[in-house]
């Protein structure tokens, strides 16, 4: 496999980006790849209908980048391989190609792979599904274009249908095995965090955590958050101690929002050491309109409880505020409420847990629309390109 550089991932997941118009929407792109690097996957496994779909596959490069891990595609014939070849371009050289029997590989050259990507389209996919969520205890299995198969509403999948792209069906062994519908029932989760005596390093350990809070920490750690806040509408919960784990894995910091003294001394007692890994504030709700989006800029995973009785508000004065970053929003406990249906903010449902409410907004940053043109002129002699910019006098400033 050829040796990774930062630079190229980028342009590998921008090109995946730019190609996802005509094949997959990026927001599934981008949700694919967080989730596979959220989860640490170090074998990914995408199985595809026909020629690979760039924007799926490059969103698992780049994921693998972050991870150290190993793409592989399955392809179904030599003609499908050298299509796929061509439509990556450079940045196949980061994929592993196979041909041959989906359900035969899976069950047998890859069996250790901890994150399976099936394409629906494929035939007998719900075959290939449930194979799949056998290979063994730590696997994620995916299904895209979930949509194009009927048969996702059969219960025997034990997995979630999210409204992303042509829809995604994600499902994993560990949490049919380990918690049975613990996202559903909505018990409580323990979080552990161990210290190494001898090295000084902490460990995160996850027990029985309800299937949102394992979504919440794969998806802040997959982007890799480093400022990331929750609010909540009372003592912290596995929400918060999912991005305690998150934080552990991107070296980042967590900022809990808590409504009273009460809340603060209550959340301690529950979380034990966990709590030395928080950063407390205390604040009323009516103050978090403000406070979230003004204080909190630079923040780039932000978590709302919907129990909050101004969510709404909150949420929508997000959308509003001038963000120093690219920022992702997500308000939980969303069926507890049936505001979600006319939130503020452009937001998918998940129905994860006690149903998730998701967005990004984008960093807004300040263009200068009449500062003047550019100029390319070309040496004669040396056949270099030099790029001046000529200012114009007049300068306005808007936001984008």
């Amino acid at each position: 496999m050829a040796c990774w550089s930062a630079e190229n991932a980028t342009k590998a997941y921008l090109r995946a980006i730019k190609m996802g118009k005509s094949a997959k929407e990026p927001e599934m792109a981008e949700f694919i790849s967080a989730l596979a690097a959220g989860n640490n996957a170090q074998l990914m496994v995408v199985a595809c209908a026909g020629a690979v779909d760039p924007a799926t596959v490059l969103a698992l490069v780049v994921a693998a980048h972050q991870t150290g891990g190993r793409v592989i595609s399955i392809i179904g014939s030599a003609c499908q391989l050298i299509q796929s070849i061509e439509s990556l371009g450079y940045n196949s050289r980061y994929v592993e190609f196979v041909t041959g029997d989906v359900n035969t590989l899976l069950m047998s050259d890859y069996r250790e792979a901890d994150f399976v990507l099936i394409d629906c389209n494929l035939n007998n996919c719900e075959g290939i599904l449930q194979r799949a969520r056998m290979m063994g205890e730590n696997v994620s299995v995916l299904g895209y274009n979930a949509l194009c198969m009927d048969s996702w509403k059969c219960q025997s999948f034990n997995a979630h249908l999210l409204p992303i792209g042509e829809g995604l069906l994600v499902t994993s062994n560990k949490t049919a095995k380990k918690r049975g519908n613990l996202g559903v029932s909505g018990k409580k989760s323990k979080w552990i965090v161990k210290v190494d005596k001898c090295t000084g390093e902490e460990h995160g350990k996850r027990a029985n955590e309800p299937n949102g809070a394992e979504f919440i920490s794969a998806l802040a750690a997959g982007n890799n958050a480093q400022i990331m806040v929750v609010a909540c509408a009372n003592v912290a919960d596995s929400t918060t101690l999912a991005l305690v784990a998150a934080a552990q894995q991107t070296r980042g910091r967590v900022i809990c929002i808590l409504r009273g003294i009460e809340e603060l001394h209550l959340s301690k007692m529950a979380l034990g050491t966990n709590s030395s890994h928080l950063e407390f504030v205390v604040a009323k709700s009516q103050t978090l309109q403000m406070l979230l989006p003004n204080y909190y800029k630079d923040a780039d995973f932000i978590a709302v409880d919907c129990n909050i009785q101004n969510h709404e508000e909150i949420l929508g004065s997000l959308r509003k505020s001038r963000r120093d970053k690219s920022t992702i929003v997500l308000g939980y406990n969303a069926f507890c409420k049936e505001s979600w249906k006319s939130s503020p903010l452009r937001t998918q449902l998940l129905p994860i847990g006690e149903g998730l409410l998701l967005t990004r907004i984008a960093a807004k940053m300040k263009v200068d629309t009449d500062c003047g043109h550019w100029i390319v002129k070309v040496d004669k002699c040396t056949g270099e390109e030099h790029v001046y910019r000529v200012k114009s006098p007049r300068r306005r400033v808007v936001e984008a």
